[in-house]
């Protein structure tokens, strides 16, 4: 086979350069992108495309051009904002003989949607915390205090969209009445035009939960697990490895230790039986001290710590080139459960 040039989105983020370092280490050609160039990967990489910004009106028409003047093969999407676009494009891009490692736009929309994927766990009995949409009344207090004290008005910009993104309207996998039974979402409520000074009831977001740029979430006290997976082009799960977040700093995993749990390992075999998934996609859940798991989102795309499932395995860029692109049957290797990793900043000059 020969080298194939993969490109990788975000590369300039803390966490990037081991899917970099993945891409060259299976042979083929690394081309890293964002928005601009100073960053290690822009070094590190054998290639670099500085992209437009996501508000770029041309987005996908500069896309396909710097593509094709890249001579990109393949595109491994790991931005959450260009995920759906991605996705969308899959089909056109395929015509310039370009292949997009991505799941189909339905799975992508409803699971960059937290509502949306609460709702695909309920309606399908996967153990999920209860959530709601937040709804704002106007008015902002503590619940015990002193007379008027800590109180606020709200503004709504703060929690509702004019419009939401376009995604949410190909949302079908998790089912827009699948909540419709859940006792934990809010009834609408009743207010008088005395709520908040210098506004009617007409123009409170009460009755418009759906526009909520927010939801509300019970807290959970239990063990938190990325599982990081790798699904064939039939949405089989070829591995599924759960990694205990040991460390997390702004959001990415810093410490971890790949574990066997099995309440993981089966109900995300039966998440895969309800809707299309493929190559790289990661979940959160937690995990009691019975073994009982909460889910609480699904992220389509590699995570920041999937390297971690990597070297517990193997190098997973190899197997989505060979499977998704070729339609070459993959199997797993023997997974080293108690596998432990800690990160630390490693500097490029230039």
């Amino acid at each position: 086979m020969k080298p194939l040039k993969i490109l990788t989105e975000a590369s300039g983020s803390l966490s990037s350069r081991y899917i970099a370092n993945a891409i060259k280490e299976a042979g083929h050609i690394a081309c890293g992108s964002d928005i601009d160039d100073f960053n290690a990967a822009a070094h590190i990489c054998d290639d670099f495309i500085i992209m437009p910004k996501a508000s770029d009106k041309n987005l996908w028409e500069k896309t396909f051009s710097l593509l094709k003047q890249h001579k990109i093969d393949i595109v491994l999407p790991s931005l959450d904002e260009s995920l759906f676009g991605w996705s969308k494009h899959k089909a056109a891009l395929a015509k310039e003989g370009i292949t997009v490692l991505v799941s189909p736009p339905q799975t992508i929309a409803t699971f960059l949607d937290k509502w949306a994927t609460y709702q695909f766990f309920t309606q399908h009995n996967i153990p999920t915390p209860k959530t709601t949409l937040y709804q704002n009344y106007g008015v902002l207090k503590p619940r015990f205090g002193r007379g008027g004290s800590g109180i606020e008005f709200a503004e709504s910009a703060r929690f509702y969209a004019d419009s939401l993104p376009d995604f949410v309207s190909e949302i079908g996998g998790g089912g827009r009445n699948a909540a419709k039974d859940s006792q934990f979402v809010q009834p609408k409520s009743q207010h008088s035009a005395n709520t908040a000074p210098n506004k009617t009831d007409s123009n409170l977001p009460t009755n418009n939960q759906e526009s909520s740029l927010y939801i509300t979430q019970e807290p959970i006290c239990a063990q938190e697990y990325t599982i990081d997976c790798l699904f064939d082009n039939k949405g089989n799960p070829i591995y599924i490895i759960p990694r205990k977040r040991l460390g997390v700093q702004n959001g990415k995993s810093t410490k971890g230790e790949v574990c066997y749990v099995e309440s993981l390992q089966t109900t995300i075999q039966t998440i895969a039986t309800h809707i299309a998934l493929q190559g790289a996609i990661n979940f959160q859940a937690f995990v009691d001290e019975n073994g009982a798991p909460m889910f609480i989102e699904v992220n389509p795309r590699l995570g920041s710590g999937s390297v971690l499932s990597f070297a517990a395995s193997e190098n997973w860029i190899p197997l989505m080139i060979e499977n998704l692109v070729f339609g070459k049957p993959i199997a797993p290797k023997t997974i080293r459960y108690g596998l432990k990793m800690a990160r630390s900043y490693t500097e490029i000059f230039f």
